[in-house]
Order: C-alpha cells, then sequence, then structure tokens
C-alpha cells in the first residue's frame, strides 16, 4: 500500500482549495462525538459502587443497568446504520444528541433504581448506543490509503475516555456521584455540538479524491445483497469475534474497579487501572495501525488477540495493584490494537457501499456481547462472592475469539442478477 501520501491528503479539498483534505476535519469531528459518547458509556464502572451502596443493590441489578444500556445500544446500532445510508450522519448525530444528553440530565436527578434503568439504561442508549457505527461508517467512507490510521485516530477516542477514569474517580468523591453524572452531561453536550457544525457526508464515495488517492480502489464486493452476507459463514466468524471481544472488554470495564476495591485496594488507585488501560489501549490502536496497514490485518488482529488471551489468562488470580497495572498494559494494548484493523478488515470484505448497514450489524454483534460479559459477571459474583468464575470465562471467550480470527479468509462474492 502506498504509504507517500502526506497527512493533509489529497491536494484539493472538498470545498476545492489547494493543500487541504476536509476529511481531516471530519475525523476530528467524529472524535469530538465518539469522545463524548465513549466517554458517558465506558464510565459506568466507575460509578458502579457509588450506584450500589446509594440504591442498596446487589451486582446483578447494577450490572443490568449496563446491561439494558447495551441491549438498547444493540437495536440503535442498526437503526443508525440504516439511517446514515439514507440521510447521512449529520441528521442522524442530532437526533442521538438530544437523546444522549436529554439522558444524561435525567441521569443525575434520579432518585430510585427503576428512574436509573431508564435515564441512564434507555434514554442515554438510545442516544449514545449506535455512535461507534456512524463514526466509524463515516470516517471509512473518507479515507482509502491510511483508513486503518484514521480509525485508530478516531476510536482512540475509545482509550482516552478509559484514561479519563481516573479524574471522574476524583470527581465522585469530591461532589457526588449524580453531579458527577451533571458535569459529563454538560461536557457531552459541549464536545457534540461542534462535531454536528462540522461533520459533512461523503455523498458520492468515488467521487472526487479521497485520503491523496485521486482514484480510489473499489472493492470486490460492492453489488452484493446483505442477504448474500447473511449467507457466508465469514460474516458470521466477524460476528462471532466482535461478539467475544466486547463480551471481554465489557465484563472488564464494568468490574474491574469494583472488583479492586473489593481486594482492599482504595478507590481513586481502582480507577487508576482503567486509566492506565486506557493509555495502553490508545498506544495499541495507533502503533498496531501503523503495524496493519505494513504488514496483514489478519497477523495484526492475530498478535492483539493473543496478548489479551494471555492477560485474561491471569485476571482471575490478580490480587495486588502491580497484577492489575499489569493486565491493564497488556490487555489494555491488545484490546486497542485489534478495533481499527477489526473495522478495516469488515470494510475490505464488504466494500463502502452499504457499509452503515453492514456496521450496525457488526455493532449489533457487539452490543450483545458488551450486554452479556457485565451481566453474566454480576450475577457469577453474586452466586460465589467473588470473580473468579466470571474472569477465567473471560479468558475461555478470549481463546476462542483468536481461534476465529485465524479462521478468517478474504471472500468474493457477485452482485445478484
Amino acid at each position: 500500500m502506498n504509504q507517500t501520501n502526506q497527512l493533509r491528503g489529497s491536494d484539493e479539498s472538498e470545498t476545492g482549495s489547494k493543500g487541504f483534505y476536509y476529511g481531516w476535519v471530519v475525523l476530528i469531528s467524529c472524535f469530538l462525538i465518539a469522545l463524548a459518547s465513549v466517554t458517558v458509556r465506558n464510565s459506568f464502572g466507575v460509578f458502579f459502587k457509588s450506584i450500589e451502596t446509594a440504591f442498596d443493590i446487589n451486582r446483578a441489578t447494577t450490572s443490568g443497568i449496563m446491561s439494558l444500556s447495551q441491549l438498547v445500544g444493540c437495536v440503535v446500532c442498526i437503526i443508525n446504520g440504516w439511517g446514515i445510508d439514507r440521510y447521512g450522519p449529520r441528521k442522524v448525530l442530532i437526533v442521538t444528541g438530544i437523546l444522549t444528553g436529554a439522558g444524561m440530565i435525567l441521569t443525575s436527578q434520579v432518585s430510585s433504581v427503576w428512574q436509573l434503568y431508564l435515564s441512564y439504561g434507555l434514554l442515554v442508549a438510545l442516544g449514545s448506543g449506535g455512535i461507534n457505527t456512524i463514526i466509524v461508517a463515516t470516517v471509512s467512507r473518507w479515507f482509502t490509503e491510511k483508513r486503518t490510521l484514521a480509525l485508530a485516530i478516531v476510536t482512540s477516542s475509545a482509550s482516552l475516555g478509559m484514561v479519563l477514569s481516573t479524574p471522574i474517580s476524583y470527581l465522585i468523591l469530591k461532589i457526588g456521584w449524580q453531579n458527577a453524572f451533571g458535569v459529563l452531561a454538560l461536557i457531552t453536550i459541549a464536545l457534540w455540538i461542534p462535531g454536528i457544525i462540522l461533520i459533512k457526508n461523503k455523498s458520492k464515495i468515488n467521487s472526487g479524491p479521497i485520503d491523496g488517492n485521486p482514484k480510489p480502489p473499489k472493492s470486490n464486493n460492492e453489488d452484493f445483497s446483505f442477504v448474500q452476507v447473511l449467507k457466508n459463514n465469514q460474516f458470521w466468524i466477524c460476528v462471532c469475534i466482535w461478539f467475544l471481544q466486547a463480551f471481554c472488554l465489557i465484563m472488564v470495564q464494568t468490574h474491574i474497579v469494583p472488583n479492586a476495591i473489593d481486594l482492599n485496594i482504595d478507590p481513586v488507585q481502582a480507577a487508576t487501572i482503567l486509566g492506565l488501560m486506557g493509555i495502553s489501549n490508545l498506544a495499541g490502536r495507533l502503533i498496531m495501525a501503523k503495524v496493519a496497514d505494513r504488514w496483514n490485518k489478519k497477523s495484526t488482529l492475530i498478535v492483539c488477540a493473543s496478548l489479551i488471551t494471555a492477560a485474561m489468562a491471569g485476571l482471575p488470580w490478580a490480587s495486588n495493584l502491580w497484577q492489575f497495572y499489569l493486565f491493564a498494559i497488556v490487555s489494555g494494548f491488545g484490546f486497542g490494537g485489534v478495533v481499527p484493523s477489526s473495522y478495516a478488515t469488515v470494510v475490505d470484505i464488504f466494500g463502502l457501499k452499504r457499509l452503515g448497514t453492514f456496521m450496525g450489524t457488526m455493532d449489533a454483534s457487539l452490543t450483545i456481547g458488551a450486554a452479556v460479559g457485565p451481566a453474566l459477571a454480576g450475577y457469577l459474583f453474586d452466586i460465589n462472592g467473588n470473580y473468579f468464575a466470571a474472569f477465567v470465562i473471560g479468558f475461555a471467550g478470549a481463546a476462542i475469539c483468536t481461534w476465529l480470527i485465524t479462521r478468517l479468509k478474504p471472500i468474493k462474492l457477485s452482485a445478484e442478477a
């Protein structure tokens, strides 16, 4: 793949100005929105103990809030994918922004568990649950030569969201968990608005220069039907891979801080586990994205998935802060590395024409895994009084995911008559 194109992309932007490619503005806009969304969703683990204590509920009930959020997100992913294919990203993002902001504000005012299920589990999920689908599909349409790198940059918002776990934890200690939700609501709105204003739709995929490539190559699989894809085993392998990745990741993000606190680790120090995981995650995304573009996406995925499996193998026995830190570094790098290559691989296989629909379907499998992981871990904790069994199952899921990645192979689909 040609690596000589400079960061500025094309010599001619969508508006015709020399020396600047508007795709980079779209990428930054998508990053801001993704950062707001992922911070809202991935910080739940930091709020976990406060919510559990405030309403005197068990781990399964507390985990159920996140699981409901993920299940709602599953449906929203598919709707958003269809929506951006039909209406473009800006209109869909306006609706999702209103829902997310309103849900966060209401969450800061709840007085009972059922209200929390409705405000965070339902309303916030309706707004933020399918953002990843919109962001990835939009950025993929603006970049060809540097697609994996662009996806690594925009999805690094998830890494930064984990890094923010430490200051959020400190904020909870100082002003309380509900006021902290209120502050996050204001930050979310502040990031979402400029993103919506600046974002544009790449209405004609192959018209004009993209990412410095005046004639971007067309995928072999642009004109197939969705039914054809459903009949192909590679699609279902991808679905299982994404399910298992999310199953492991969101289980860890939701329960590793409560687990550390249960082991008598200071709450702020426990939150630094997620923060360190976020830093390592960011490094994994950026480094392995460059490796994938220069080397091979499948091999990159296997390496990163193997790191996750190795880290999950040791997590059931972790009891000291340094052990959690080691887990955070290794697993964070692996989880970060698989994300851009996974998305780029889907684009390579299925093309750009119906990308929103396909990304929505893939993200739906991801959110189902993200719903099952935390709920199962909470249930097993309530039965056993610890997370050992849950984390062993997480290790098994990571190992199966690594094996499935080795089964990925190129496919060629032809248009139906």
